[in-house]
């Protein structure tokens, strides 16, 4: 279901459609691991290169306005093309109403039970959300592994492009163009492709790497197209001293150049591969860095910043990131000038189509368990994080059918109700409603008339339960690994059977063709050595007429019924034998044999038959010589002697 247009009347059939199970359609979109990075929207003042200077901070409640005001602005143009994003904050999430609160700690206003696309490459919204939670979680590792006396690294890895070479896409039966040779070259550095001996005995045991979270990036450039890399955040065993790192940037820079092109990428320069080395104690410093803040200036404040805050970056020497190609896109097109914003539109697209399934951030297993002996880690998805960001004192509850026709499908109304939950509370949300036309009460309930049930909060797990948690599910993977394996082997060896018993029975079926065709052969001789027979008895006995002792009717009543006998056994065919046994050929190959014996035994019969006729001809005829003169055999004819040796 689309959302409807503006001019078009609200209709309870349309905001129902948007239901539980339309909001799971909804919400099921990339997670953390499929997203791209964005840009900010504001600048600050007064900030000189190399962050010696910094100017006044920007506002955070600004900034989200700003990026509530360009998802408003992409809905609005159609921008983007993935459903799930145009109907990102419009609907909710069901008929339990829409909830506004504040939390007293920030005195941010957020609004709850609406659907969210949480695609956090391409909404301005959500990757705003997602991202500041991995980058304070990320901060919180960082800080707690340098704590330990261990170290971290930043790693950063790029290609060459250049204007006209496409973004790509790795999706399966689909890769090529940038991204395909950046994650094909990773692969053949790091991953599955990579030497083992550098995996073990340089990357683990050399440099003491116990693991590492790797972050996708991208910007675009006019004249130069798109620049994707990566950050890479290196956790050691111990802090690197700077010759270690230059070995160690040395050795990376060589096995990544040559893993682009076996890959098929370009050579590439000097800054293909860099690593960076903070102070000791500023892993969280480095991680703000990373992430960057809004004004788009790199500040020193953490590595976990810039792995995973990209909606806090900007792009440097007139490269722009995805939020200011968009920014740049909705401001072109409000000023009615579609043909000038044609470029940028293109490009958001084809970034929107090559992110739809890359993953933004990956992190190694056995880092995560490190990092779990540390501090207690508990995984979020990107839904349970938009979750709790709505938490907070409850203001007012819209109705869902209310907040669809009076504030999702009017542009400004959104931002209005934040601003006034922020500024005086309930008072001046219920003054905004009223101006609305909207009634106090009926349409928005005040929190003091909002019944919601009480839920039980889950009693916390201490480490050791989790542990057992985690041993008893590898155990059950365990399990069901040899439970499958075990079935494999089954039903291997039963095909390995069955193909043997249809071998047996092939060869048995050839084996009693060839006996068939012997049998057939065989057959066939006995059946003409009856005709020849035949005809030479009947030969025979008619040269002897008129013989009182032998009855001529008699002895060719029986040659006519030897012959039609033998010729009914001729005309037995496989195809009529066929019509009674339409399964397995074997038995029908055998009952084909067995017919064939039966046909060979009647014909030795009938054999038999014949020359006792030909013995009673014979006999007549000597009966005949002593009455009577007989009549002398035409010239030619065959001698019973020649018949009796046939």
């Amino acid at each position: 279901m689309t959302p409807p247009r503006a001019s078009e009347t609200p209709s309870k059939t349309t905001l129902d459609a948007a239901s539980d199970d339309d909001c799971a359609e909804v919400g099921d979109g990339e997670s953390s691991d499929a997203a791209t990075p964005a840009v900010p929207l504001q600048r600050a003042e007064g900030h000189e290169r190399g962050g010696k200077r910094q100017g006044p901070k920007v506002d955070g409640k600004v900034v989200r306005d700003e990026l509530y005001r360009l998802r408003e602005k992409l809905q609005k143009h159609k921008i983007l093309l993935d459903r799930a994003f145009n109907r990102c904050a419009v609907f909710p999430r069901g008929a339990g109403g829409v909830p506004v609160r504040v939390n007293p700690t920030t005195r941010r206003a957020v609004v709850g039970g609406l659907c969210y696309c949480r695609r956090v490459h391409t909404c301005p919204s959500c990757m705003t959300t997602i991202r500041s939670y991995r980058a304070e979680e990320w901060g919180r590792y960082a800080t707690l592994w340098e704590n330990a006396g261990r170290g971290i690294v930043l790693l950063t890895l790029t290609l060459r492009h250049f204007d006209k070479q496409g973004l790509g896409s790795i999706r399966k039966g689909n890769r090529f163009g940038l991204l395909d040779v950046q994650h094909r070259a990773w692969e053949r550095l790091i991953g599955r492709r990579a030497p083992s001996s550098f995996r073990t005995k340089r990357w683990r045991n050399h440099y003491g790497i116990e693991g590492y979270l790797r972050v996708w990036e991208c910007t675009h450039g006019r004249g130069r197209g798109w620049h994707p890399h990566w950050h890479v955040m290196v956790f050691t065993a111990a802090p690197w001293t700077r010759t270690m790192a230059k070995e160690f940037e040395a050795e990376i820079r060589e096995r990544w150049g040559r893993a682009v092109i076996e890959v098929g990428g370009y050579e590439i320069n000097e800054h293909g591969a860099k690593v960076d080395l903070p102070k000791p104690g500023d892993g969280k410093k480095l991680g703000v860095y990373l992430f960057k803040n809004q004004d788009g200036k790199a500040k020193f404040e953490g590595l976990s910043q810039e792995v995973v805050r990209g909606d806090k970056k900007q792009g440097r020497g007139g490269n722009r990131m995805i939020l200011e190609i968009m920014n740049d896109a909705v401001n072109t097109l409000d000023k009615g000038d579609e043909a000038a914003a044609a470029r940028d539109v293109e490009l958001i697209r084809e970034y929107e189509e090559s992110t739809r399934d890359l993953k933004l951030m990956f992190s190694t297993p056995r880092l995560r368990e490190l990092l779990a002996e540390l501090a207690e880690i508990e995984e979020k998805t990107d839904g349970q994080i938009l979750t709790e960001a709505e938490e907070g004192k409850l203001i007012c509850m819209f109705l869902s059918e209310v907040w669809y026709e009076h504030v999702t499908r009017i542009p400004g109304r959104f931002l209005a109700v934040i601003h006034a939950a922020e500024e005086r509370g309930e008072p001046a949300v219920r003054r905004l409603v009223e101006s609305w036309g909207l009634v106090w009460g009926r349409d928005v309930i005040p929190a003091g008339d909002v019944r919601i049930p009480e839920q039980t909060p889950k009693p916390k797990k201490t480490k050791a339960e989790e542990r057992a948690e985690v041993e008893a599910s590898k155990k059950r993977k365990k399990t069901k690994v040899e439970t499958v394996t075990k079935t494999l082997k089954e039903k291997a060896t039963a095909a390995d059977g069955a193909r043997a018993t249809d071998q047996k029975r092939q060869d048995e079926v050839h084996r009693l063709g060839a006996s068939m065709a012997d049998d057939d052969r065989r057959v066939a001789g006995e059946a003409l050595e009856v005709r020849m027979a035949t005809r030479r008895v009947e030969r025979a006995a008619t040269q002897y007429v008129d013989t009182p002792p032998v009855d001529r009717d008699e002895v060719f009543d029986e040659l006519k019924t030897a012959i039609t006998h033998a010729q009914r056994i001729e005309k037995i065919t496989i195809d009529g034998l066929r019509d009674g046994h339409h399964g397995d050929p074997t038995e029908f190959l055998a009952a084909r044999r067995r017919v064939n014996e039966t046909r060979a035994g009647d014909l030795a019969n009938s054999m038999r038959a014949v020359r006792e006729q030909w013995d009673r001809a014979e006999q007549g005829a000597e009966i005949g010589r002593t009455i009577t003169h007989p009549r002398q055999p035409e010239e030619g004819a065959d001698e019973p002697e020649a018949v009796r040796a046939g």
